[in-house]
């Protein structure tokens, strides 16, 4: 009998690209975790049938504050379970994200010193109006879509009464799962300990196994020797190596799109902003087209929006695929704003429950440094025929040319919701009302058309293989690796 570990550190990705810039890694100082590698590790221990026991290791590094994400990871641990394969689960202390992963397996340990931070989960949002008004920059928002403007942290200073009415309702139907899902472990449990819990923060661990939260007071060394005193050897577990060879094999192609919608390459933007090569995205989609063993596409994507014109070629992409073999969309953490312009031209589109679902809107944001231009005493002169020339951001913008982008982007909107109803097969006059920019509820975008099926990533491949007669296909996916001397090299001295 063998058993495998696996560490879970980093904050969450549902895949991580070798070929990122390395400016992106200067910037991540920590690991990132990758759930496809994780994915793929779990179809490995599967497939081994020595393997009975997995002892996953939660590093303080592990940063997954997204339920939807959380979710996905559960659904492997019920995988691991579900083929008699026993998941422990150890961590020196334990947040809220830990305590749910613990739920879903047969044991938990903690460290004698540990402690549990309990905090609900929820959402910080941050304001610059006020600090960027004094360097001298103001954001001119335009947007087309009631709601749709209220998204831009740039040029307000709170949450609207709306805003805040809709991420209450969201945080508030995140804690209830959270609170059902851990009591669910222990019957003995009572929710207004945790309610109490939540008050204090910070609880030991002592107090944490007497009321079943956790089951075992251990350190690291300890657990491992109980699992090999049950006669289990460790076995090390090596991550796949992407190898050239050619598959004869049926195929499900997993393509991703993860982060912002642009032609900016796999990198970091301000303020830990991601985006997502989508020319890349486009050479995945034609070369799926193109392959005869591949028989259907899965398109997991997790954004929250970006470029239209990209997004627009990307969904065109999708169609002239859909042609040849069914799409099937997966959604994240996130599908706002122009990711759903993307997920619209699936087959079939699965959602997690606690998806961040809608902002159905267009937008634009222009800077104006005119006044940091006077502060700094930097003369500007501008030469031109035309009064009205210029660069928006050191002269403002002038009525004229408020109109004129406030009619593109009602021109951009009725084409956004022009694909939507058209592909999806939509009455505009039974959903307009969704089209304002607002965060839809999952199940409310269901009952009206906008998705077809709740459920995580592994369902949506059980779905994909059994609707289509795939249960033999493969799962395979691209990741690209470009790592020269020169980059291992500046790697190596961050870390």
């Amino acid at each position: 009998m063998k058993y495998l570990i696996y560490e879970l550190s980093g904050k969450y990705k549902d895949i991580v690209l070798e070929n990122s810039k390395i400016l992106s890694e200067m910037i991540s100082i920590n690991k990132l975790f990758c759930f496809q590698s994780f994915r793929l590790f779990v179809e490995k221990a599967i497939n081994d049938k020595n393997v009975e026991l997995i002892l996953l290791i939660v590093n303080k590094s592990f940063n997954c504050i997204e339920y939807a994400a959380l979710n996905e990871i559960s659904a492997m641990i019920h995988k691991l379970k579900a083929n008699n394969i026993e998941v422990h689960l150890y961590s020196e202390s334990y947040n809220v994200a830990t305590l749910i992963l613990a739920s879903d397996c047969d044991r938990s340990f903690i460290h004698p010193c540990g402690y549990v931070y309990y905090s609900s989960l929820y959402k910080t949002n941050y304001f610059f109006k006020d600090i960027l008004e004094k360097v001298g920059i103001v954001f001119n928002v335009y947007s087309y879509g009631q709601y749709k403007n209220e998204y831009s942290s740039l040029h307000k200073v709170q949450s609207s009464s709306h805003k805040k009415m809709e991420i209450e309702n969201y945080v508030r139907g995140i804690n209830e799962k959270v609170l059902s899902k851990l009591c669910s472990k222990n019957t003995n449990i009572n929710p207004d300990i945790i309610q109490d819990f939540s008050r204090s923060r910070f609880v030991t661990s002592l107090k944490a196994v007497n009321c079943g939260l956790i089951d075992v007071r251990k350190d690291l060394d300890d657990v491992i020797s109980m699992i090999t005193a049950r006669g289990y050897v460790i076995k090390k577990y090596k991550q796949p190596k992407s190898k050239c060879f050619i598959n004869f094999r049926d195929q499900i192609k997993l393509i991703f799109l993860s982060g912002l919608i642009s032609n900016l390459g796999n990198s970091k933007l301000p303020f830990g902003v991601n985006t997502c090569n989508c020319s890349e995205v486009i050479s995945q989609i034609r070369k799926a087209s193109n392959n005869r063993r591949v028989k259907a596409v899965i398109f997991r994507i997790d954004s929250k929006g970006g470029d239209v014109c990209i997004a627009s070629k990307v969904y065109k992409e999708i169609l002239k695929l859909r042609k040849k073999k069914p799409v099937v969309v997966s959604l994240g953490n996130y599908c706002t704003s122009a990711a759903y312009w993307v997920a619209s031209a699936g087959t079939v589109i699965f959602s997690n429950d606690t998806t961040i679902f809608g902002s159905i809107g267009t937008t634009m944001l222009f800077p104006d440094v005119s006044e940091l231009i006077k502060k700094m005493k930097i003369g500007v002169e501008t030469h031109s025929i035309n009064p009205w020339d210029g660069n928006f951001f050191l002269t403002g913008i002038d009525r004229g040319t408020e109109y004129a982008i406030n009619q593109y982007l009602k021109e951009v909107y009725e084409e956004f919701i022009g694909c939507v109803l058209h592909v999806r097969k939509l009455d505009l006059k039974n959903i307009k009302h969704l089209f304002e920019g607002q965060i839809i509820p999952v199940s409310l975008a269901k009952s009206n058309g906008l998705i077809d099926c709740i459920g995580n990533l592994e369902e949506c491949i059980s779905f994909t293989k059994e609707k289509y007669n795939l249960n033999k296909a493969i799962i395979s996916y691209e990741n690209k690796k470009k790592n020269t001397w020169l980059y291992k090299k500046i790697l190596s001295l961050i870390h």
